[in-house]
């Protein structure tokens, strides 16, 4: 079901190098600002590597409890685990993504993901709001009109039956384009996404088929982040778990145990939310290459990738 219109994008922008050095500059500055008004702390993630350079994807070890663990969504394991004791807390890490390339690819680039008191609806206020700020703080930096995202709010199901595509299965990038362009034209949040098989996330679980996870889709670069509850019932935890891409691993029992104690450490309702900031330029700019919005492109060769980096990451 609708719950808010919106309008469509203006036409693409277009940026010298300079600019859009100024353009990520001021974002950065905007985000931390916004951070420090919200009260979230900093977080300094831990590194990660990939286990060998013939693995088509780099795989994420990390240290939790003197256990170690791989997993795809990385470090919101630490900031929960942080939030805790910190309550709101927030990192802004280095995201590496072997690729052959493409419109909506970089092989490295910024991620930032937030851990607050609240739940999947606090979640989307709050991801509007600091889209926004981040916007007008672009906009005073290069004295010029960004597209602004003014979401549509969707069941996800509801939604891909009005588009004609199946939601028994994740969302491909032309999907998540056609169904901007079908429902919102200017950006739409998909909410009650279904449990997918993804890999794992800690999402609170309504049941079998629902769950607080939602998607934010805007032109342009289709997904730009996530957010959500936390789920903190281990049955709950260990079940999505096992369903996800990374439950056949011979340790994932012990790998849920190590997520729901540090989950069980939340002493009030949490959720979180997390985007890619180049993506969210790509909107901003609205060019169909994430490249054009990019000072810097990826030209950095797969093959080298290894050891130049402090934080190795694989996403979904």
């Amino acid at each position: 079901m609708k719950l808010r219109g919106c309008f469509s994008m203006s036409a693409p922008l277009h940026f010298n190098k300079r600019q859009l050095i100024q353009l990520h500059s001021a974002g950065v500055r905007a985000l931390r600002s916004w951070m420090t008004q919200f009260g979230a702390l900093e977080i300094c993630v831990p590194s990660l590597e990939t286990r060998s350079s013939s693995e088509i994807r780099p795989t994420i070890f990390a240290e939790f409890d003197s256990h170690q663990f791989s997993l795809s969504q990385g470090n919101i394991d630490c900031l929960i685990d942080a939030a805790a004791w910190a309550k709101r807390c927030y990192y802004l890490s280095k995201v590496f993504r072997p690729s052959n390339g493409g419109l909506n690819r970089l092989l490295e680039f910024s991620y930032v993901s937030c851990v607050f008191p609240g739940d999947e609806h606090k979640a989307k206020q709050l991801f509007t709001e600091i889209i926004g700020f981040i916007r007008r703080a672009c906009e005073a930096e290069l004295d010029v009109d960004l597209n602004e995202p003014r979401l549509a709010e969707y069941d996800f199901k509801s939604a891909c039956d009005l588009c004609g595509i199946e939601a028994g299965k994740d969302l491909s990038f032309s999907d998540q384009l056609g169904i901007v362009d079908r429902l919102g034209r200017n950006g739409v949040i998909l909410t009650n996404k279904p449990g997918l098989g993804e890999p794992y996330r800690y999402e609170f679980s309504y049941n079998d088929d629902h769950s607080s996870l939602f998607e934010v889709l805007l032109p342009s670069c289709g997904e730009v982040g996530t957010g959500g509850r936390i789920e903190t019932d281990y049955t709950q935890l260990k079940k999505s778990f096992e369903k996800s891409a990374f439950g056949k691993s011979k340790d994932a029992e012990r790998q849920a145990e190590l997520f729901n104690k540090s989950a069980n450490t939340l002493v009030t309702t949490t959720a979180f939310f997390g985007f890619s900031f180049e993506r969210l330029m790509q909107s901003f700019c609205g060019t169909g290459d994430i490249l054009n919005s990019t000072p810097y492109g990826s030209a950095i060769r797969e093959g080298v990738a290894q050891g130049l980096f402090s934080s190795l990451k694989s996403m979904p």
